[in-house]
């Protein structure tokens, strides 16, 4: 770590110097860096960019929609590095000034942002932290998004734009593509016992070959009714024992060491997982098939999937520098066997839902693999 931290400082210190703190050095540095990646590996390479605050992003009045109907609950912790969360909500109300964007966060929260974030135009939910963390912290997630959706219901929205206080979509018009595609893919093929209103919008997950891991839905962002979001997210709170990030490590280890199945890691510990089966169980059908068949159906059936892209998605977590392993498009570790770059992006749910993706029984096989198959770096 010492000498991961010396690089960095080092590299502040030369991109400090050539730079002058000017901005159009800086973007002929990195372009070059990029010219420089490229002549020693062969791969091609670029970088984008984005706006730090909403100041400077033009918004054009003329096509601005009246989306009043809609409430965008932004759950978690408060980032307060760079007034992360804070210029989101200014974005956000700038695409949608008559869209109600909900805040639902912690007690404890820094009260100068609170204060800063309602002056913004944000509605506040202060919500208390769950005394049990949950699996991967799933509490938190379940407690804050049903405060935001309460206040949304209370406050008459017919839809919910359920995403994260540490996420920032940068796409304008992304309530009406949402919208769009629930009004032209109508639910295909309703269980009997289904009550789900509307398709409900999920986007791609960070994990490789998500489309083969059964109901491995991300769920850091949803859109749907008001309704079926509300029915996602009613599952009991998770009683696994709290751990640090480090017992988290050494727990993960200690799992992968007995070389599990690929579905069998996941089923232990992917909180989203859990989401989706419980609530296929509570309003879709008791008969949950845990194949990626039975996945696929579902997916095909009451989900649509959209691309980070699609929306201008942009997660400052994680390898956030690398978007190839981040978008999962690209993976140097891709074979035959793993299907590392098969997500739920919104071409591949398209390819599903009209069948041109055909289900064959040898998928099933994936996921029977041994983890040993993954290389996880934990």
């Amino acid at each position: 770590m010492k000498i991961k931290h010396m690089v960095e400082k080092f590299t502040d210190f030369f991109f400090s110097i050539v730079t002058k703190k000017n901005r159009q050095y800086a973007d002929v540095l990195i372009r070059d860096c990029c010219m420089s990646y490229e002549k020693k590996t062969g791969d091609y390479c670029s970088y984008r960019k984005r706006s730090g605050s909403s100041e400077d992003l033009i918004v054009h009045s003329g096509m601005l929609s009246n989306m009043s109907d809609v409430a965008i609950v932004m759950q978690g912790p408060l980032i307060l590095e760079n007034h992360f969360t804070l210029n989101t909500v200014k974005l956000y109300k700038r695409y949608y000034p008559e869209c109600m964007v909900i805040v639902s966060t912690w007690k404890d929260s820094n009260r100068n942002e609170i204060d800063s974030l309602k002056t913004a135009g944000a509605e506040i939910v202060l919500n208390t932290a769950p005394n049990v963390f949950g699996l991967g912290n799933m509490n938190f997630q379940i407690v804050s998004t049903r405060g935001g959706i309460q206040c949304a219901a209370d406050a008459g929205a017919r839809y919910i734009l359920k995403t994260r206080s540490d996420q920032r979509i940068y796409k304008p018009h992304m309530l009406e593509y949402f919208k769009a595609l629930i009004e032209q893919f109508p639910i295909k093929k309703k269980a009997e016992s289904a009550k789900q209103k509307e398709r409900i919008i999920a986007v791609q997950t960070t994990v490789g070959g998500g489309m083969f891991i059964p109901y491995f839905i991300a769920d850091f962002l949803y859109f749907g009714t008001v309704q079926d979001i509300r029915n996602l997210f009613d599952i009991e709170l998770d009683t696994s024992p709290n751990r640090t990030k480090d017992e988290r490590r050494i727990w993960l280890r200690d799992l992968l060491s007995s070389n599990p199945r690929i579905r069998d890691y996941y089923n232990a510990t992917a909180p989203e997982i859990k989401i989706v089966k419980n609530y296929i169980k509570k309003y879709i059908t008791e008969n949950l098939e845990d194949t990626v068949k039975g996945y696929w159906d579902f997916v095909g059936n009451y989900l649509i999937t959209v691309s980070w892209d699609d929306i201008g998605l942009f997660w400052p977590k994680y390898d956030r520098y690398n978007e190839s392993n981040l978008f999962r498009t690209y993976s140097e570790n891709d074979n035959t066997d793993l299907y590392l770059q098969y997500n739920w992006t919104f071409q591949n749910w398209l390819l599903v839902n009209q069948g041109i993706f055909k289900y064959k029984p040898e998928f099933e096989k994936y996921c029977m693999q041994s983890c040993d198959k993954l290389n996880l770096k934990i």
